[in-house]
C-alpha cells in the first residue's frame, strides 16, 4: 500500500539534487515565474516530482523537473511569448497535465492539480509469433472473386515500385488521454496521428484499415505468381492478425514488394496496399496514411 510517507520518500530519493527549469543567466530580467500547488483529492499537499516543458511545432522541448515541496508548491522560471506544458514526472496517473500561455509577460498561477493514480488495469497477455493460417482457415468479409489482376503492361508492369509519400499530415504533439487503457480500433482518434502503434491484442488488416473492401484491384506482381496464388497472398494479408504498426519501415529484411494493389471500398474511397509474399506489409488507410506492418 502506497502512502503519502513513501511518496515523499520516493521523491527524495529519485528527485533528489533537482532544480527549478531556469532562463539562461544572461535574461534573467526577461522571465515568467509559473507557479502552482499539488495536492490529494481532499486538498491536503503532496511531494512529488513535476515537469515543465516548452511547447514547439516539433514536439516538447527543454524539459524540467523539480519535486515539490512539503506545502504542495512548485514554481518554474520560463522565457515570455512561449507556451508551456507542465506534468507528473511519472506516469500512470489520473492528473492531466497544464498547458500555460506565457505569451502575455506576467506570471501565471495554474492552481491545484489533483493528484490521484490511476486504476489498476489487468495485463493482457498475448504470443509472441502469429501463426499465419492455411488459406482455407481465414475468416473474414473478403471472398477470392472479390480480388480483380488486372493485365500487366508497360504503364504497370512487374516490379513493383514503392508508393510515393504519403500526403497525410501527422500531429507533432500526440497527448493521450490520462490513465489511458491502450490502443484499440474503437478510439482511433486518439493514436490516428502517432508514427507507432502497439495493439494488445491480433488485428486484422482488414479491420486496422477503417473500411469495408469492396474490390481489391491488382495492378502489379510477380508474373512468376498464378492467379490463384495472388489472390491466396492477398487474402492471407488482408485478413491476417499483426499487433504492431509504424509510418517507418522497422525490419531488416530486404525481401522486395512483389505484389500492389489498389483497394476500393463500398463508401467509394480508394487506398493501396503493397506485400513481399513473405511477412512485409505496407497499407494505407482510409486517413491516406501509410503504415508497415510484418505479420
Amino acid at each position: 500500500m502506497v502512502t503519502r510517507g513513501t511518496i515523499v520518500a520516493f521523491c527524495a530519493a529519485v528527485l533528489i539534487g533537482s532544480a527549478p527549469a531556469q532562463m539562461p543567466p544572461d535574461e534573467p530580467t526577461k522571465s515568467v515565474r509559473i507557479s502552482g500547488r499539488l495536492v490529494f483529492p481532499d486538498g491536503s499537499p503532496v511531494s512529488f516530482g513535476i515537469r515543465m516543458a516548452r511547447i514547439d511545432s516539433d514536439g516538447f522541448k527543454d524539459e524540467g523537473t523539480t519535486t515539490v515541496g512539503r506545502d504542495g508548491r512548485f514554481t518554474f522560471m520560463a522565457a515570455p511569448d512561449r507556451k508551456y506544458r507542465i506534468s507528473l514526472a511519472a506516469g500512470g496517473m489520473k492528473t492531466p497535465p497544464k498547458v500555460v500561455d506565457a505569451t502575455g509577460g506576467k506570471d501565471i498561477d495554474v492552481g491545484n492539480m489533483v493528484f490521484e493514480y490511476c486504476p489498476p488495469v489487468s495485463p493482457v497477455v498475448v504470443p509472441l509469433f502469429l501463426k499465419r493460417p492455411a488459406t482455407s482457415d481465414l475468416v473474414g468479409d473478403l471472398r477470392p472473386e472479390q480480388i480483380v489482376i488486372e493485365p500487366q503492361h508497360a504503364g504497370n508492369a512487374y516490379p513493383v515500385l514503392s508508393l510515393p509519400p504519403t500526403k497525410f499530415k501527422p500531429k507533432n504533439l500526440v497527448e493521450l488521454p490520462p490513465c489511458w487503457s491502450g490502443p484499440s480500433l474503437d478510439n482511433r482518434s486518439e493514436w490516428e496521428a502517432s508514427s507507432m502503434i502497439e495493439f494488445d491484442r491480433f488485428v486484422t488488416v482488414e479491420s486496422f484499415v477503417g473500411g469495408k473492401a469492396k474490390i481489391i484491384r491488382v495492378v502489379r506482381y510477380d508474373p512468376k505468381l498464378t492467379p490463384s496464388q495472388i489472390r491466396d497472398e492477398v487474402r492471407k494479408v488482408w485478413l491476417g492478425g499483426f499487433l504492431f504498426a509504424s509510418t517507418e519501415i522497422m525490419w531488416s529484411e530486404g525481401m522486395p514488394w512483389n505484389i500492389q494493389a489498389s483497394v476500393e471500398y463500398e463508401d467509394g474511397k480508394r487506398t493501396s496496399l503493397l506485400m513481399d509474399g513473405w511477412i512485409h506489409v505496407q497499407v494505407e488507410d482510409l486517413e491516406g496514411k501509410y503504415w508497415f506492418i510484418r505479420q
